[in-house]
C-alpha cells in the first residue's frame, strides 16, 4: 500500500486558552493519527479552533473554502472518532456536526477525495434537516462505527454503509506510563447535563473522606463540565478542580484513582484502559451502549452509586474490541488507498 497523506476531520476543537476544549475529542483524535502513522501513512488532524499550545500537532482551518483547499491536498480524508453523527445544537435550525459532515462529504465529493467514517458513534436523531445532513454526509462512504447500536442507526435513519469498529481510542496509540494506583484517591467526570447533581454530600458519601478529583473532560464556554454555579455548590472541592489539562492529564488522574465516577463516556473508556474500577453514570446513549458492551455497572444519578464499587471491565470485552479497531482500519485504509 503506497503511503497516503491522510486529513482528519474530528469535532476535537482549540479554545482561546490553547487548551482543548473537549479532552475526549484530543484523545482519539491523537490516537487516531498515531494508528494511521504506525501503518505507513502520514495523518493531519485539522482544527477549526484556535492555536493549540499543548504540542498536539493541528492543521488550523477557518470556513468552508479552508476545508476545501485542505481536502484537495490530502490522498484520503477520515471523518474519525467521536460522535460525530449526532444533532449536536438543537439552538440551530441545522446543528454543528450535520453541517460539518455534510459540508466535507461534498466537497470531498468535488475534489475527488475518498472519504470515509472510522470509529464514530451515531445517536438517535429526531430533527428533520439535521438527518438530512448527517444522511448527505455518509452517503457512498464506508463508515465504520464504534458500537452496535450506532451501526444500526447509520444503516436504518442515515441509510449509510455501516461496519461495526469500535472506538478510536482503542486503537494502538501512545498511552502516558501507568502510575501507581492510590487507594485514597476518588475521581469524578460528570458532563455539564449531570453536572447538577455534584454536591459536597454526594461527593462525600461517595468518596467517604478519600482524596477527590474532579475532571473536566470538557474545559470551556457553555459545555464546561464544571461552570461556575456547580463550583459554587462544592466550595470546599475547589482544590480538585482539574484544568484547564490535556488528556493526558486526565489519563493519569483516571489511572491513579481507585474508583472513577463518570458520566463522560471517554473518561469511562481512559478507565477501561487503565484498569480502573468505574461506575458509569447517567442513561445517555452512548453511556448505556458502553456500560453494556464492556459489563460495566451503570446507575442513573449519583445518588445510586455503591461507594464501594471495584468493578473493572470485562477484559474480554475490551481485546475484542481492541481486535476489531485493528481489523477495522487497515480495512478502510486499504479501501482508500485503492479507492
Amino acid at each position: 500500500m503506497n503511503k497516503l497523506n491522510i486529513g482528519i476531520i474530528s469535532a476535537d476543537r482549540t479554545g482561546e486558552d490553547g487548551n482543548a476544549i473537549n479532552l475526549g475529542d484530543a484523545f482519539l483524535t491523537d490516537v487516531l493519527a498515531a494508528a494511521i502513522a504506525t501503518r505507513g501513512h502520514h495523518a493531519v488532524a485539522v482544527d477549526f479552533g484556535e492555536v493549540r499550545t499543548d504540542g498536539a500537532s493541528r492543521r488550523q482551518l477557518t470556513g468552508l473554502g479552508d476545508l476545501s483547499r485542505f481536502v484537495g491536498e490530502m490522498d484520503a480524508v477520515i471523518v474519525g472518532g467521536g460522535t460525530m453523527l449526532q444533532d449536536d445544537n438543537r439552538s440551530s435550525l441545522i446543528g454543528g456536526l450535520p453541517r460539518l459532515v455534510a459540508a466535507t462529504r461534498v466537497v470531498a465529493a468535488a475534489r475527488r477525495t475518498p472519504l470515509g467514517y472510522f470509529g464514530v458513534g451515531c445517536d438517535p436523531v429526531e430533527r428533520t434537516i439535521p438527518r438530512l445532513l448527517l444522511s448527505t454526509g455518509v452517503r457512498g462512504a464506508a463508515v465504520w462505527v464504534r458500537d452496535s447500536r450506532s451501526l444500526e442507526r447509520v444503516r436504518r435513519n442515515l441509510h449509510g454503509r455501516g461496519y461495526l469498529a469500535a472506538d478510536a481510542c482503542l486503537l494502538e496509540g501512545a498511552l502516558p506510563p501507568q502510575a501507581d494506583r492510590s487507594p485514597e484517591l476518588v475521581s469524578f467526570a460528570m458532563n455539564f447535563r449531570d453536572v447538577d447533581q455534584l454536591n459536597a454530600r454526594v461527593i462525600e458519601k461517595i468518596a467517604a473522606g478519600r482524596e477527590v478529583a474532579l475532571l473536566r473532560m470538557s474545559q470551556g464556554g457553555g459545555l464546561d463540565d464544571l461552570p461556575d454555579a456547580a463550583r459554587a455548590r462544592i466550595p470546599e472541592f475547589a482544590a480538585s478542580i482539574a484544568g484547564p489539562a490535556t488528556w493526558q492529564d486526565a489519563y493519569g488522574t483516571i489511572a491513579r484513582s481507585r474508583l472513577l465516577v463518570a458520566s463522560r463516556m471517554h473518561a469511562l473508556y481512559m478507565a477501561l484502559l487503565s484498569g480502573t474500577p468505574m461506575v458509569a453514570v447517567g442513561k445517555s446513549a452512548k453511556v448505556t451502549a458502553f456500560a453494556d458492551e464492556f459489563g460495566v455497572p451503570r446507575v442513573e444519578t449519583l445518588q445510586e452509586v455503591d461507594p464501594l464499587s471495584r468493578h473493572v471491565a470485562a477484559r474480554e470485552s475490551l481485546d475484542d474490541a481492541r481486535e476489531r479497531a485493528r481489523s477495522g482500519l487497515t480495512q478502510l485504509l486499504t479501501s482508500l488507498a485503492a479507492a
